[in-house]
């Protein structure tokens, strides 16, 4: 560390020191004008590909336009350069860790990242300011960026020293209509237990376990506890579930390995470990390669099974002694649903109530759920598009009275398919 008392020399001064060092060279200074002083340098840098990594202090965002004292705007300060910026608040590392953690490795990432730019993380900084907090671990996230035809196989070196291994696949994020079976042969051989839920796959698997929330519902704590990986690897986007989330963001000494076809880090449990720059969905399988059972990795791959199928039998018996009610009636309409429907669900009362049943009603059929950024905005909308792109395929949409009603000027006009279907669940008070 060098202490260089004008802003604008110490800039120039870590460009040298990082073109004759060959790595990164961090620049630290305080909030006001103080990071305006470093411009000359971070443009120079900007455009001869030279990575700094500029951390200012900066004073709460309150504070802002108040006549406060060495206060201006700091966040996105050097974005005109399209110089990557990331912002932090003080308290972060106290209220959630693992964000402003994965905050720093994202900054970090971009600085090795061809071009090779200045990255700016800016630090809103409340008081006290002369306290010490010792206990903030540095954790290390590792991105992977394999061949762009790469098989499963690089997961084996990994897999290779950890026997609770966890498949975890979120919501499907592909578009393309035709996905590879070779990712989940590869997980089925290594004996690895998948959990997902309806929307996670274009099509319904038999192998799959999509009540992991009936089994930590219904499961002692001890079994919880035989049931808790040591590694988790993940894929898709968000899970539904809230109690299978919290229970894998509740463990201790669990990594976790994120499949994703751009590379985004993505921590929905709070132990991200690793990113895979990899696309489960279409990847390319070789399965000559000779696969080394594992007896451990076996059972623990049972117990998950038969966890499901206990809790399955126990479920069913429990809806049969349920009177009619919201539950009932999509269990109603599950029942009669063909093979190879597209069922388009509600982002709230009936996405729940149809994961719920999916395990006990599942057949063959595609499952569609929007993302829900908009809540119920769109549902029927969407359902009509995917209709039109699906004939003569059936389309059957599960919606709320509020979303349908939201919706139904996408039912305005002559281009209706004869092969959707909706049907509306409306709460009577």
């Amino acid at each position: 560390m060098y202490v260089v008392n004008d802003e604008r020399a110490s800039a120039f001064i870590a460009l040298g020191y990082t073109k004759g060092s060959g790595k990164p060279t961090i620049l630290i200074c305080t909030s006001g004008s103080a990071i305006l002083n470093y411009a000359p340098s971070i443009i120079e840098a900007c455009e001869s590909d030279i990575p700094l990594l500029i951390i200012s202090a900066d004073r709460p965002k309150s504070s802002l336009h108040q006549f406060e004292g060495q206060t201006t705007v700091q966040d996105q300060i050097f974005l005109p350069w399209g110089i990557p910026s990331y912002t932090l608040e003080g308290s972060d590392f106290s209220i959630n860790r693992s964000y402003a953690i994965r905050l720093v490795n994202e900054a970090l990432h971009k600085l090795n990242e061809p071009p090779n730019s200045p990255v700016h993380l800016n630090i809103h900084l409340h008081e006290p300011l002369f306290t010490t907090q010792n206990d903030v671990a540095a954790q290390l996230i590792t991105k992977i960026n394999p061949l762009k035809h790469a098989s499963p196989d690089l997961l084996d070196g990994i897999i290779s020293k950890e026997n609770r291994v966890l498949a975890v696949a979120g919501t499907h994020l592909s578009f393309q209509l035709h996905d590879s079976d070779d990712f989940l042969s590869w997980l089925y051989d290594n004996d690895i237990p998948i959990v997902a839920e309806p929307a996670s796959f274009r099509k319904t698997h038999a192998d799959i376990i999509y009540n992991a929330e009936d089994i930590l519902t219904f499961s002692k704590p001890e079994l919880k506890e035989k049931l808790s990986p040591r590694l988790i690897i993940s894929w898709g986007g968000n899970i539904v579930s809230k109690k299978l989330k919290n229970y894998l963001k509740s463990l201790k000494n669990v990594q976790n390995i994120h499949l994703d076809a751009a590379g985004r880090s993505v921590d929905q449990f709070g132990c991200l470990s690793k990113v895979v720059k990899f696309d489960p969905y279409h990847a390319t399988y070789s399965p000559q390669k000779l696969i080394l059972k594992n007896a451990e990795r076996q059972a623990f791959r049972d117990l998950w099974k038969d966890s499901s199928q206990i809790v399955r039998r126990r479920k069913n018996t429990l809806l049969s002694e349920v009177s009619f009610g919201d539950i009932s009636a999509v269990s109603a309409i599950m029942d009669v649903i063909p093979e190879n429907t597209i069922i388009h669900l509600g982002n709230s009362m009936p996405i729940r109530y149809f994961y719920e049943l999916f395990e006990i009603k599942k057949k063959n059929y595609q499952v569609s759920v929007n993302r829900g950024v908009s809540g119920i905005d769109g549902t029927l909308g969407t359902a009509v598009g995917l209709a039109l792109a699906s004939e003569p395929r059936e389309v059957w949409c599960i919606l709320g009275d509020v979303s349908f009603h939201h919706g139904i000027n996408a039912l305005w006009g002559d281009h209706i398919p004869f092969n959707l279907k909706v049907f509306i669940l409306k709460v009577k008070i």
